[in-house]
């Protein structure tokens, strides 16, 4: 990534940072990893030996391939030092489909997937803030999580202050909505975005080997939204929604009782929803919903699943009262930022998103806006597949958008602009 040297970055970097940095008791990362090794190993996992140990500088990515030898779990663990901030962890396809993440604000990410012999995936290890030296290791047998990482990594982790601050107990969770309440809320909010519900709701059990298989009848060349919602005793859910010849669409990682995803289905046949657990077992929920594009004009270059993003966009806009239009296309590696002039008006109200095109519709993006003294306008850092920052400018401005995009296949990106002249409705 190249050296930010404005005042604008500057300013970006003030809003990212959260913690100081953190220093290891000494220079060797062997030291730091060995009490987590002999737990884990105690625990009948088996910790191989590291898969890189690189040094990462701010916005850089390193991904390594990795085969699955046995049908087994395997995780990925990576520890940051020195300067290192905020540490993510990525796990995704050859074609940029993302299995699981670890996005936490932390410099000890973990993810698990697993899998059948032969699999071959990518672990990208990003560095979002700092710099610093990073160790890698690959776990086989890997557990659901690592437990107290904070505990075990002992000195090496700064307890308060530093990468990692300790979480403090709140006592019991709060009991969570009934699978069907959750479902009424993401319905409403893939409302908002221009889908409308198709077909009837449906439902089924979970426990811990006996996925649920669904086979759903869609209409081809129009892109769904797939949403599922599970009792607690479920813990966690992975949705898969593969096609008529069993090749993935879309995927949303084992977290949570709640799981949604988006795919466009441009190939005949009958795709089927798949929902698994990895941890308990209980009763679940699913609808699906159409993604309503009618009235939008598709810009040339717009393809697959790089759609629905650009019409979520345009649908979100419009439901605030802007009229949304495609800007300007630019190209971003996986970590990488660039920036879009902007030249906005006295008593116009902006919307702002980014649609990925097909090849890199499998990340998120971050979004900032600020003038051209540095002071942040907007923003919207949720690591988004639809992001939006809305703004109302009081007099002609000069401003700048930054987008960010996370980890995953390198592609276009569509800047979208939705503006108005009257009051806006943000959600």
């Amino acid at each position: 990534m190249k050296e930010l040297r404005t005042a604008f970055a500057a300013a970006l970097l003030m809003l990212l940072a959260t913690s100081a940095l953190a220093q290891a008791p000494g220079d060797s990362m062997a030291v730091c990893m060995r009490p987590l090794r002999e737990r884990i190993s105690r625990n009948g996992a088996v910790v191989n030996e590291a898969v890189s140990r690189a040094f990462l500088r701010e916005g850089e990515s390193r991904s390594f391939q990795q085969l699955f030898t046995t049908a087994d779990c395997v995780g990925f663990f990576a520890l940051g030092q020195r300067e290192v901030r905020d540490l993510d962890l990525f796990l995704h396809t050859d074609t940029g489909i993302m299995l699981v993440q670890d996005v936490g604000e932390d410099a000890h990410p973990y993810v698990r997937y697993c899998g059948g012999v032969g699999l071959s995936v990518y672990v990208t290890a990003r560095m979002y803030q700092g710099q610093g030296e990073i160790d890698l290791v690959r776990i086989d047998h890997a557990p659901p999580s690592l437990g107290d990482i904070d505990t075990s990594l002992g000195e090496c982790v700064v307890p308060v202050g530093g990468m990692h601050s300790a979480r403090p107990n709140l006592g019991e969770a709060p009991p969570s909505l009934a699978p069907r309440e959750a479902l009424q809320r993401a319905h409403n909010t893939f409302l908002a975005k221009g889908f409308v519900a198709i077909g009837q709701t449906r439902s089924g059990s979970l426990d811990v080997g006996n996925d649920a298989m669904i086979p759903v009848p869609l209409t081809r060349g129009a892109c769904y939204a797939a949403v599922v919602e599970a009792e607690a005793s479920v813990q966690s859910i992975e949705v898969v929604v593969l096609s008529a010849v069993r090749q993935p669409l879309a995927f949303a990682p084992d977290h949570g009782v709640s799981a949604s995803v988006v795919f466009c289905l441009d190939d005949p046949g009958t795709p089927t929803l798949v929902v698994r657990t990895s941890r308990g077992r209980g009763s679940f929920v699913a609808e699906f919903l159409q993604l309503n594009d009618r009235g939008v004009l598709i810009p040339p270059g717009v393809d697959g699943i790089g759609r629905a993003n650009f019409v979520q966009a345009m649908n979100t806009m419009a439901a605030s009262g802007l009229s949304g239009a495609a800007r300007a296309w630019g190209f971003l590696q996986a970590g990488e930022s660039m920036r879009f002039p902007l030249e906005l008006q006295a008593g116009v109200c902006y919307g702002l998103s980014m649609a990925g095109a097909a090849e890199a519709f499998a990340t998120g993006f971050d979004l900032v806006l600020a003038d051209d003294e540095g002071n942040v306008m907007g923003r919207d850092l949720n690591r988004s597949r639809t992001p939006m920052i809305y703004h109302c400018a009081i007099s002609d401005e000069h401003a700048q958008l930054l987008v960010t995009r996370g980890a995953g296949a390198a592609g276009r990106v569509l800047l979208v602009v939705g503006e108005s002249r009257a009051p806006v409705t943000t959600p």
